[in-house]
């Protein structure tokens, strides 16, 4: 999403409300084994050193294998740092343990035991990995197509831009402005896409040429937004609100102001607002009359029965010929 800067933002999005809760499990059952596999050790070490004197060097290297390993699991879980480290560790000890239970037939029980604590810390710490991979998998993914998303649309901006420099043999210090304006404009959410905004950014060029930045963005905008509400293209409106520039010295906000105001007002019934606009602008300046004042009479006339605009503007013609002409008589006398 355009920012208010007019840069183009794209959120990133994974699902990951059941991962904290996940992790907070995985690390609960996690520190549990830890604990128990410790307890578990201390036991073990006491009894196989009664009952089995003939594997005491074996079982003393595989408990201290086993202890390294529990201590180990004991802070990864407070500092979640070296999960996957551990989690092998923690199987490779469960593997030594079972050797040291097959060499004492009396402390087999309590190895099994051990092996299944360090079995457990295993597979939690694995679970908390599995966790983690997958958000990264996630995010890494959206990341992948956020990142092919604003290539692409770099590519169509550039594309645009080139396409407007092209159509209206603009500067490259004009370049700039206008691709400040045409990012603003796709900001403000105008315009189907930056090829589209471009086209009615090189017609507001094309018909009124020397306009100022904000002018340029204005009339964009507004072409884009009385589109959508008269269905007539940027072309159109433009053309229109050019005329009434031109003729009455009106802004390009106050001429789109003007058009949509009588586009709801109903002036627009015979399909000839526009061209109404563009046809006898001149002819209502010449009498004298203001935009507001054309406007106002359009309406009037719609009101009391014309069968179109085209009517009403012939007729303040036929008045601007009448007015000549007695002005020519008078000065003939």
């Amino acid at each position: 999403m355009p920012n208010n800067d007019g840069e183009v933002v794209f959120d990133v999005r994974a699902n990951l409300e059941k991962l904290p809760k996940d992790l907070n499990d995985a690390k609960t059952s996690t520190k549990k084994a830890a604990e128990q596999m410790e307890s578990d050790i201390t036991d073990s070490m006491e009894h196989a050193a009664k009952e089995t004197k003939t594997s005491t060097g074996k079982i003393t290297d595989a408990m201290e294998d086993v202890e390294t390993g529990a201590v180990s699991a004991g802070k990864a879980v407070e500092t979640g740092e070296s999960l996957q480290q551990v989690a092998d560790s923690a199987e490779s000890a469960s593997g030594q343990i079972n050797q040291v239970a097959d060499s004492s037939s009396k402390a087999t029980g309590m190895m099994g035991k051990l092996s299944s604590a360090a079995s457990g810390i295993g597979k939690g710490l694995g679970t908390v990995a599995s966790a983690g991979a997958a958000v990264a998998s996630a995010v890494g993914g959206a990341a992948v197509a956020t990142g092919a998303f604003a290539v692409n649309s770099a590519v169509d901006m550039d594309r645009a831009l080139n396409g407007l420099a092209a159509s209206t043999g603009a500067s490259t210090d004009e370049m700039e402005e206008y691709e400040t304006v045409l990012k603003k404009v796709y900001a403000n959410n105008y315009g189907e896409n930056f090829q589209s905004i471009a086209d009615t950014m090189a017609v507001v060029r094309q018909q009124m040429s020397g306009i100022s930045d904000t002018d340029m963005q204005t009339l964009t905008e507004a072409a884009f937004a009385f589109e959508d509400i008269s269905g007539y293209s940027p072309e159109e409106s433009l053309r229109a609100a050019n005329s009434l520039m031109n003729q009455f010295g009106v802004t390009a906000e106050e001429a789109y102001n003007l058009m949509v105001q009588g586009q709801q007002q109903g002036l627009d019934f015979s399909g000839e607002l526009l061209d109404s606009i563009n046809e006898y602008a001149p002819q209502f300046k010449k009498m004298g009359f203001s935009a507001e004042d054309m406007f106002n009479i359009f309406k009037s006339g719609a009101e009391s029965g014309a069968f179109n605009l085209d009517k009403i503007g012939d007729a303040v013609k036929e008045n601007l010929y009448i007015c000549k002409l007695l002005l020519t008589l008078q000065k003939i006398r």
